[in-house]
């Protein structure tokens, strides 16, 4: 039939059917709908028949009846290429007393033993007239009758007729019972197939009764392996001679069997069939991966098909709460970033597994992120913040921008915040600049598992109230971690830069609570603002000629190349500086002196010395020190008002 046709097994339409006495299987076109074949068994009420098996339109030779002899040699889609397969069957028939009678081209072909137990074939030329009977019960279209002309047909199990038993002695033929007639009927996988899968490369069969059955061109193979789950029924392939193993390359069946599994699960499949067998590989791969050879995945590097790949792991997907990783020694701390950073559910799978799926993700164009993978790129697509409004967090951006001024080749480098909450990332550095954790912006949350030994003393950074202190610890973390994703200098050069950096920051002015760990307070001012020089255990400068109408800002650095600038305090007027007030208590021999404010203007009316100043009527005078009866006091024009300079 495949020849004459020119499909496959695949395509030919069988129809399986049983009534009260009679199983038929019939092989109809699948365009056509027209007969091409039938089987046939007839049971009476022991339950004992007769069977027939006709293909319509065939012919057979005298070649066929030798071992060996055969038509379909070079056939790789047929099985029956050994040429033994009628002979044998004949064989196996006779030694039970079932008579075997071939009808085709005019003749009918008895094998039967001998009386010397040797098994022969006897050839009877068919009558014209039961030639004739026959051919004038044959309709149009074909039913189940056969032409003894141009059909060839195999008729087993007819009884009463004289045979010769395998050890020479006279008996008559029997019929065969039903229950071994359904016996052979597994023999073949179509006539009454179990539930399966069709593809192009075979058939996945999907019955539990079928569990480690191997078919090859819908013929089974002796025994049952235990090292399949599933049955299989393979298009292609070549078997020994005596039917009990499959003589195909291990690769080869674990590509043939991947094949298989890939079509049953391509979308191309019903979407309710194509999610069971979906859900049935995916398991079989994480449980049992080249355990069994439904998983065999033996060179699979070199196999051509490669969107199952992404069909299963679209299937693991299909749950977004839970995050897959490797099951490998790091699988708590990847575990601990699943649950706590990416609030998903962890579940591991074998590394064996997590490697097939990463190779293959890979040349689909897609990525399988490890937890700290996918932490990144979500860290990457954070949120931005802006508006920093602590000290705390305007002193940090400071002094990360002299940082990156400080490093060679970080200077045009730009950094954001990124609302990082959820995410155990302090930066991460892409493009022209980093992302960085806003946690950093807090200083108890920046704090959070690192020590500081302001911690020790009356401080404590997990007090929130004290945001507004700054620890310069937190900018060396920071930036060790900024720095060493540059990648930009040698290993030699990098250490130099980053003891550089850390020098500097070191010795950067800052206000404390901690006095004694203040660095010093020197200029190196290349313009024409007032400027001092101070010993470092001094830490304050005071300028005595600054204009108390102005706003002024403090710019305080080491006196040396390179140095940092401390973060300014908001601009303020000289006059704001206030002498600290002292509870002042007269004494019978002294009047109680009065506190001032530097820079309050003094009422000069009645002081009795103001005539012996020059043009004493144009100045007005302000407190610049000493006490109110010991006053120095600064004289300015009255016009000074009316001057506007902005100084920075």
């Amino acid at each position: 039939m495949v020849k004459a046709t020119g499909l496959s097994y695949a395509k030919l339409v069988l129809t399986y059917s049983e009534s009260k006495n009679l199983i038929t299987i019939k092989t109809t076109h699948p365009r056509s709908n027209v007969l091409l074949g039938y089987i046939l068994f007839k049971h009476d009420r022991k339950k004992l028949g007769t069977l027939e098996l006709t293909n319509f339109g065939a012919a057979i030779s005298r070649q066929n009846f030798t071992m060996g002899g055969t038509t379909k040699d070079s056939e790789t889609n047929q099985a029956g290429q050994h040429g033994e397969g009628l002979k044998l069957a004949s064989l196996r028939f006779a030694k039970e007393n079932y008579q075997v009678r071939l009808q085709s081209s005019e003749v009918n072909c008895y094998f039967k033993f001998d009386n010397l137990s040797e098994l022969g074939c006897n050839v009877v030329v068919i009558s014209r007239k039961k030639i004739e009977e026959a051919q004038k019960k044959i309709s149009n279209p074909r039913g189940m009758l056969a032409d003894p002309v141009t059909d060839v047909s195999v008729i087993v199990g007819e009884p009463g007729k004289k045979l010769w038993s395998k050890d020479g002695k006279s008996v008559k033929s029997k019929k065969i019972p039903l229950q071994k007639f359904r016996q052979w009927l597994k023999m073949h996988l179509y006539p009454n197939p179990p539930r399966m899968v069709n593809t192009p490369r075979g058939d996945l069969i999907l019955d539990p009764e079928y569990a480690g059955a191997v078919y090859v061109k819908n013929l089974k193979l002796k025994g049952i392996l235990k090292s399949q789950r599933y049955g299989y029924n393979f298009r292609d392939g070549e078997t020994g001679r005596d039917r009990s193993i499959l003589l195909m390359p291990v690769r080869e069946k674990a590509q043939s069997i991947n094949a298989i599994w890939a079509h049953a699960i391509s979308p191309k499949q019903d979407h309710a069939q194509r999610l069971e067998l979906t859900e049935l590989y995916t398991n079989l791969l994480i449980k049992n991966f080249n355990r069994y050879d439904d998983v065999n995945m033996f060179g699979y590097r070199d196999w051509p098909n490669n969107q199952w790949i992404g069909d299963v792991w679209s299937h693991l997907r299909k749950n977004p709460k839970i995050f897959y990783y490797e099951d490998t020694a790091g699988g708590q701390e990847a575990s601990e970033i699943i649950e706590n950073n990416l609030k998903r559910e962890p579940k591991s799978l074998p590394t064996s597994f997590w490697e097939l799926l990463k190779w293959g993700l890979k040349r689909l164009g897609t990525t399988l992120n490890t937890p700290q993978e996918e932490q990144k790129a979500l860290f990457e697509n954070a949120p931005i913040i802006t508006g920093f409004h602590t000290e705390h967090a305007q002193i940090l951006e400071w002094m990360l921008k002299c940082c990156t001024l400080a490093y060679e080749g970080a200077e045009s480098k730009k950094y954001i915040f990124v609302d990082g909450k959820n995410f155990d990332i302090d930066a991460v550095y892409g493009g022209d600049g980093w992302k960085i954790n806003n946690k950093w912006l807090n200083n108890r949350d920046a704090h959070l598992g690192r020590y500081c030994i302001a911690s020790t003393d009356d401080f404590s950074p997990d007090d929130s109230s004290t945001d507004d202190y700054f620890c310069y610890h937190l900018v060396e973390d920071l930036w060790t971690t900024m720095a060493s994703q540059l990648q930009l200098h040698s290993a030699e050069k990098s250490v130099f830069l980053d003891g550089k950096v850390k020098t500097l920051l070191m010795n950067t002015p800052r206000k404390g609570m901690r006095p004694q760990l203040l660095r010093g307070t020197t200029a190196d001012m290349s313009c024409d603002c007032p400027s001092q020089r101070v010993r470092m255990s001094d830490h304050y400068a005071t300028f005595t000629d600054l204009d108390p109408a102005l706003d002024y800002i403090p710019s305080v650095s080491g006196n040396y190349k390179d140095a940092f600038v401390a973060f300014p305090p908001p601009p303020s007027k000289p006059r704001a500086l206030r002498v600290p007030r002292k509870k002042i208590v007269g004494t019978p021999k002294k009047a109680a002196t009065a506190s001032f404010v530097l820079g309050d203007k003094v009422d000069n009316s009645g002081m009795g010395w103001q005539s012996n100043l020059p043009c004493a009527c144009s100045y007005e005078l302000y407190h610049a020190g000493g006490e109110a009866n010991k006053n120095v006091l600064i004289g300015l024009p009255p016009e000074h008002e009316s001057r506007k300079r902005k100084r920075t």
